[in-house]
């Protein structure tokens, strides 16, 4: 929990400066693939992490993976946080970032899981309902979930709206054991 907060002010402090500096966007891009990478590289954060490494030496290697592809803001902050001992708290920050650009572009974040692939019509119709509904612009990840039977699960935040046909199974399974036990 107290690591969240902590990323949260560097995500803050590095938004203001990009913001600033006019450079939002760009930091915003460079903080979506440093968090792909430590998703993907699960030693990454391993390196990171680790307090017998020296900052320098994690500096190094984040300095070496994204050599050329991340603004000079984005590497010099990272550069400060290996100093300062943070470099564990990266991916979170990252992840935090990504939330204070969204707030700021009015950005929704919205899971979709069907049964197969939406195609672009339905995908459309989905964005176009939520997009009425939020008065949001609608950042969608569509996934494909099998077991879903048919039917559709969105998830908003805490939210999720489930009128899948396995959801629907489900319940009539629970109203029919709970009208046997009755009787």
């Amino acid at each position: 929990m107290k690591q969240t907060r902590v990323a949260k002010r560097y995500a803050k402090a590095l938004f203001d400066l990009s913001l600033e500096q006019n450079l939002m966007e760009d930091v915003a891009n460079d903080m979506k693939l440093i968090e792909q990478v430590c998703a993907e590289n699960r030693q990454l954060g391993i390196l990171l992490a680790n307090p017998v490494i020296v900052p320098s030496k994690k500096s190094s290697v984040f300095n070496k993976i994204f050599e050329n592809k991340i603004q000079k803001i984005t590497e010099r902050f990272f550069q400060i946080l290996s100093k300062k001992g943070r470099a564990s708290i990266i991916p979170e920050i990252a992840i935090e970032f990504k939330n204070c650009f969204r707030e700021f572009k009015n950005i929704l974040p919205v899971q979709v899981a069907t049964a197969t692939t939406l195609d672009d019509e339905n995908k459309t119709k989905v964005l176009d309902l939520l997009t009425n509904a939020f008065n949001m612009e609608i950042e969608l990840d569509a996934k494909v979930q099998p077991d879903l039977i048919g039917g559709i699960v969105i998830s908003i935040n805490d939210q999720r709206l489930d009128a899948s046909i396995a959801a629907k199974l489900k319940r009539l399974q629970k109203e029919m054991i709970s009208s046997v036990v009755t009787q």
